[in-house]
């Protein structure tokens, strides 16, 4: 494996909880290994110490962005889609009419490779 021009990667480990009335691990707190570039982890350590949170904090927050960002974007992706009023008929029905178009090398002007 490969880390670029980085020899080592760091390790950082995060803890998770444990119920122990249940034994169950907290779903939003499970262990999570994961091993970065040293610089990376020291740009992390940079950040956290100025945001005055923990490494695993900042990298919580920053997933949770991500993922936040991604979502958002597929939903307003569904709504342009929606805006454009197009019917939509049975999946079967459509499945064909596109494979159609593919075999004829073009659909709704587009060809299709």
């Amino acid at each position: 494996m490969s880390y670029g021009p980085l020899a080592h990667p760091a390790t950082l480990k995060l803890k998770f909880s444990v119920n122990r009335n249940t034994g169950e691990k907290a779903m939003a707190a499970e262990r999570f290994e994961l091993r970065l570039p040293s610089e990376t982890l020291r740009l992390l350590r940079h950040e956290a110490k100025r945001r005055g949170i923990s490494v695993a904090q900042l990298i919580r927050e920053a997933i949770d962005l991500m993922l936040k960002k991604e979502r958002e974007e597929r939903v307003k992706a569904a709504q342009e889609l929606f805006r454009v009023g197009a019917p939509v008929g049975d999946w079967e029905e459509m499945k064909k009419e596109i494979e159609e178009g593919k075999l004829k090398g073009i659909s709704g002007g587009a060809v299709l490779h």
